[in-house]
């Protein structure tokens, strides 16, 4: 189950939301005043780059977990995912990113339902600057069965 927010995340966090906007909410704020760097140090963040075809399952996992403690992102290269379908997903999300705030609340999730559109999440109890589409099938599921499976979720 990959959430949508995965990559709108990463362009919320590049620029606003995904045509680079913010939102009508005020989340993300439109100028970010210290984009991509930290104030204290004005040291630039650069993502780190794990390569999957690395034949070294350890070493990759060992590359995942220090991506994560540290910077708390990665981008990966060698993915076997073709162009188009990023290319295809990139637009989608664009599309639905660039709904009304009414349009996309008719999807929020709630507390019968764990998938659907958010923008409410709290760290350190300050409201986070994204917007989520959280799909999938709830539950556990049997990753050795296709995807249209009706034994998937249950």
């Amino acid at each position: 189950m990959l959430p949508l927010c995965l990559l709108s995340t990463l362009l919320l966090f590049l620029g606003g939301r995904a045509n680079g906007s913010s939102s009508s909410s005020g989340y993300p704020p439109s100028q970010l005043s210290q984009p991509l760097s930290t104030a204290a140090t004005d040291t630039t963040i650069t993502a780190p780059v794990i390569d999957l075809s690395c034949p070294d399952k350890d070493q990759l996992a060992t590359q995942i977990a220090q991506a994560c403690s540290t910077c708390g992102f990665f981008q990966v290269t060698h993915h076997g995912m073709p162009v188009e379908l990023m290319e295809r997903f990139k637009q989608q999300s664009e599309l639905y990113f660039n709904l009304s705030q009414e349009r996309k609340y008719q999807m929020k999730r709630h507390g019968s339902n764990s998938r659907g559109f958010f923008d409410d999440e709290l760290t350190k109890q300050k409201r986070d600057w994204k917007e989520c589409l959280d799909v999938g099938v709830p539950g556990s599921r049997d990753w050795q069965l296709a995807d249209d499976s009706n034994l998937n979720g249950t």
